[in-house]
């Protein structure tokens, strides 16, 4: 077992990862949980994984309500690189809940939930994040500091949510960001100063409020936009 690499249990009937489900498996880099019936996220069942293994957990399509802090294992884990919760019904993250993987998580997908709002609190503890969905949800505000410590930012899917606007300095100092995503929601203008030292490359606003193309936005992106 300690060899093994890939665990697939999609399309079965768990309900919960007890602590230390996964432990001593070192060289893992693929679980997939997605379509079960998991009604909370345990991170307490990746103790002991071991640092060997760059782990991408996939829990699509469960019956996640809520995202809780579980403090009954030590952390942080150094393991866990990428986390899907899309397809749940998720509308609330604790304040500390990505607290364990704040530090080695790169890729996070929680897109098609029911969030409201995604807020420095949790996001934004994660400082090695890469890439962040949370399309399809029902998001109206971006607070200004959500991704205060995402320096390696590179990409945000903020597609068909509720939003009506973006805060001026949302993306400062994302030097790394290349593609965004704002299509399908409220949006009536941009700011000027929204992809000032950004790297952007692409950027879609297909289905907003737009009523003038977004020059004054995108003149600081000239030189890398596509």
């Amino acid at each position: 077992m300690n060899r093994l690499r890939e665990l697939n249990l999609e399309g079965n009937l768990l309900e919960s990862l007890p602590d230390l489900a996964f432990q001593n498996l070192h060289r893992l880099r693929s679980l997939n949980v997605a379509f079960n019936n998991l009604g909370d996220f345990n991170f307490g069942a990746f103790e002991n994984v071991g640092n060997l293994a760059h782990l991408s957990v996939d829990v699509s399509h469960n019956d996640l309500q809520a995202l809780r802090v579980n403090r009954s294992f030590a952390y942080p884990l150094n393991n866990i690189v990428s986390l899907d919760f899309s397809h749940n019904n998720i509308s609330t993250v604790d304040v500390t809940f990505f607290e364990p993987v704040a530090n080695e998580l790169k890729i996070l997908n929680l897109s098609r939930n029911i969030l409201s709002e995604i807020s420095p609190d949790n996001i934004g503890q994660l400082s090695r994040l890469m890439h962040l969905d949370v399309s399809f949800n029902k998001l109206e505000t971006i607070e200004l500091n959500t991704f205060m410590a995402c320096r390696r930012l590179k990409s945000v899917d903020f597609a068909f949510n509720r939003l009506s606007s973006l805060h001026p300095t949302l993306f400062n100092g994302k030097t790394r960001l290349s593609y965004v995503d704002v299509s399908g929601n409220a949006l009536t203008s941009l700011p000027e100063q929204l992809f000032q030292r950004t790297s952007l490359q692409i950027f879609k606003a297909a289905d907003n409020k737009l009523t003038e193309i977004p020059v004054k936005a995108l003149n600081p992106v000239q030189s890398t936009l596509r």
